[in-house]
């Protein structure tokens, strides 16, 4: 049996299998919004990917509890994040689409009044529209940062750039071309610096050692304590 899109439960998790024209092979992904999926390929059966999918369940079981440890955020009405420059608020309405409005320092998130709004693709959406907001404050405020303090402590950068990356705050290309997180948007002002301090910094000393946490040190005035303070943060959870 070929199939387009089917859900079955296995051990009790929801797998969504769905045909692929792009998969060569069966592969499996684990999303905190869209949950456990299986692509298909066209030429492979349902049953022979339930089988597979069945054969590596214990490594779902292991990644499904590491992201469930991380509690999505469900943004929805009610509820306000805040960032830098902004406020952010939900609102249902009778728009025909999510959209985002501000308002000088309030930005309005409107979910249309019939959406479901825990809705997996509807929570993309939303988070798309947060990260509009986050990437023009960014590219706004981090780029003066880096220049303010770049003048402050001697530092020779190339480039800024602001990116939305996974699983990094910042970092510095060999070239020394800045690479800042628009996710920093959502930090403390002082943590904010913090970064960007840590990635001009790499800008003299390429690593970790004794010397680049001793420069760091005696720039930020508290490497240590602040990058301790940064990991209580999650890039991708919020």
């Amino acid at each position: 049996m070929i199939i387009r899109e089917k859900k079955i439960l296995i051990e009790d998790i929801e797998i969504t299998f769905f045909a692929s024209n792009r998969s060569k092979s069966i592969r499996i992904s684990i999303d905190p919004i869209k949950g456990v999926r299986v692509s298909v390929p066209l030429f492979v059966s349902f049953n022979s990917a339930k089988s597979f999918t069945l054969s590596k369940i214990s490594w779902i079981k292991k990644h499904i509890s590491k992201i469930e440890k991380l509690k999505m955020t469900i943004f929805q009405p009610g509820l306000e994040l805040n960032t830098n420059f902004s406020i952010i608020q939900f609102k249902f309405s009778s728009t025909e689409k999510i959209k985002s409005i501000q308002r000088n320092h309030l930005v309005e998130i409107l979910i249309p009044d019939h959406f479901d709004v825990k809705y997996s693709n509807n929570q993309l959406i939303i988070r798309e529209e947060i990260e509009k907001i986050l990437r023009k404050e960014a590219k706004k405020y981090l780029p003066n940062r880096v220049e303010y303090f770049a003048k402050k402590h001697q530092f020779n950068y190339n480039k800024v750039r602001v990116k939305n990356s996974k699983t990094r705050w910042g970092s510095c290309s060999a070239i020394n071309n800045i690479n800042l997180n628009l996710h920093l948007m959502r930090l403390p002002n002082e943590l904010i610096d913090y970064v960007v301090l840590h990635e001009l910094a790499h800008t003299k000393i390429k690593n970790h050692q004794k010397e680049f946490w001793d420069l760091l040190d005696n720039i930020s005035g508290d490497a240590k304590g602040l990058d301790k303070e940064l990991k209580k943060y999650h890039i991708h959870i919020y």
